[in-house]
This record gives C-alpha cells, structure tokens and sequence, in this order.
C-alpha cells in the first residue's frame, strides 16, 4: 500500500497524463512499471496471508464450536462491511479527489490495523504448531499404500488412536481402504501407543480428516463456475444481511426446532440451495435480457459493443 500510494503521489513514478485518444502518449518507464508490479505482488500476497489465518487465529481464542462459529460470522461480516466501505467511499475519494488521497487512506488504514493486531500480542492464546497439514495428508496415502495387503480388522485395539488427546475414534467404511494406514505392526508404534515410524501408521483421527478432505472436494469443485456479471457492492451488503439473519434468527430457530445445533455440512448445504436461487434468477435475469434483444433487434453484428435499453440493477437479486 506504501509503494501504490507512492505511485500516486509522485509524478516520476507514472507517465505523464495522456488525453483519450492521443497519438502522442508516452509509455511507462521500466521503473515505473516495475514499481508498480512490485508493489501489486506484495499487496496480493500480504491480502492472501492475513486475511484468512486472523480470521483462523480469532477462531482458535474460543473453545467451543459454537463460539467459533458465531466468530467466524462476524469476521466475515466486518470485512464484508468494509468492502462495502471501499467500494463507495474510497472509490469515490479516488475519482472525484485524487488517488494518491484514496490509497493513502487505505495505508493509514493497514498501519492501524497492524498497531491493533501488535496491541494484543500479550494477550492471544498461542497454539503450538503441528506441523504441515500437507506431510499428515501425504502420511495417509503412503502408509494406506505400504499396508494395502495386511487384512482390515474390526478391533479397535487393532488401530492407532491419538495419544494426546485420548479422544477415540472409530474408523468410517467410506474409503475402507485408507483404514490401512491407522492398522498396528510390529514396530510401528512405542509401548505407550505413540507413533515410532510415521511414515508407516497414522492415527484413525488422521485417517478420517483425511476422508472429510475427500468429501468436502465436490462443495470445492461445484463453487468454481460462478456467475462474471456481478457488483461486488451488491454482494456484500447481501452477505452481510444473510449472516445477520443467519445467526440471529434462522440458525436459532432450526435449534430450537431440531433440539439439536445445525451442523458445518448443513450449514453448506443451505449455502448451495442459496446458490441455486441465484442461478434461477440470474438464468431470468439473462433470459429477459435476450428477450429485449431480439425485441429491439440488437444482434450484435461485427463485434460491435451493443447497448441494451436495460438497467444494470437486473444484476441485484
């Protein structure tokens, strides 16, 4: 955000000022250009590695699912409202003020944010680390592989359990072959029942978040295509309102209907009904606007920009 509005402050950092159309425009230097790339990198990059572990870190100061839940909720509600924010305020700064103003404001923004999340440092809880996710992962499919011929067995006793937490876990039958990796040998594991040879035995709780992985890949892959034709205003401030009503109402409700909390995988699958809606009316919404095409006879002919006589707030439901 430092280079960005430096790049609208100082003149040396940009072209000069071309007018629309003019054959007399001067290209960027490579400083210039490089300038800009950098500093569009290391403002992806450092969006990309906060934005989601903090949202982790908050998660992880409560104990309870439920209190994670309602975290989560309102992280996502505070940075949905401040996109809100940015797309009507900062962007209005920026066109009718001056740029170097807008990202300046949003600098001023980082470093207070950053002096907040420095202020708590004494107070967060801190987790020790478990090492890479991916190398647990990674363990699964290569003991599952190396036991693939030693027969599976009913007994738990058979099965390697997590010694830390003495939580017990029972081994699921989706993907019966990966239960080959939590499956005892001789050597595997110490006299306590810790784990000797990692690369050889896994415990049944690694085995099983290795299968909820798998499960959880076609809600990954079914959320790829989504619609290009929509304004992000609009979407935030409808994820912020369904987030209150969620949270306030309709999960307490189901609650006090079911006797019993809404699940992670419910939660998705109301998300996806939502999805499906938006489809329904955005398919209406195209639907409508072909009509008007046709009506009006605007077929476009030799790539020629089309102006169809609709408004853009179609776009809102």
């Amino acid at each position: 955000m430092l280079l960005l509005s430096l790049t609208a402050a100082f003149s040396k950092l940009r072209p000069p000022h071309c007018e629309s159309g003019s054959n007399l425009c001067k290209k960027p230097s490579e400083v210039q250009i490089s300038v800009l790339y950098i500093s569009l990198a290391l403002a992806s990059l450092g969006n990309s590695g906060t934005r989601f572990t903090i949202g982790s870190l908050g998660a992880k100061q409560f104990d309870k699912p439920k209190h994670q839940g309602i975290f989560f909720n309102w992280y996502i509600f505070v940075m949905y409202t401040s996109s809100v924010v940015c797309s009507i305020l900062i962007v209005y700064i920026q066109d009718d003020i001056s740029w170097a103003w807008g990202f300046g404001i949003c600098l001023a923004g980082n470093i207070i944010g950053l002096a907040l999340f420095l202020a708590g440092n004494n107070i967060y809880r801190r987790l020790k680390p478990q090492g890479s996710p991916f190398a647990s992962l990674g363990r699964v499919i290569v003991a599952a592989t190396r036991k693939r011929n030693m027969l599976l067995s009913i007994n738990s006793e058979d099965h390697c359990q997590d010694t830390q937490t003495n939580a017990f876990v029972t081994p699921k039958k989706f993907f019966r072959f990966l239960n080959h990796a939590a499956m005892k040998a001789e050597g595997d594991t110490e006299q306590d029942g810790s784990i000797r040879k990692p690369w050889r035995i896994c415990t049944v709780r690694e085995v099983e978040d290795f299968k909820g992985l798998i499960k959880m890949l076609p809600l990954w892959l079914s959320g790829i295509l989504i619609p290009a034709g929509t304004m992000p205003v609009f979407i935030s401030i409808a994820t912020c309102i369904t987030i209150f009503l969620s949270d306030r109402f309709l999960f307490p409700m189901w609650e006090n209907w079911t006797h019993r909390p809404i699940t992670p995988l419910q939660r998705v699958g109301i998300g996806h009904v939502m999805d499906i809606l938006s489809m329904v009316a955005l398919a209406l919404v195209e639907a409508k606007r072909l009509n008007i095409v046709r009506q009006n006879n605007l077929q476009d002919q030799d790539n020629a920009v089309v102006v169809v006589p609709m408004s853009v707030f179609w776009l809102v439901p």
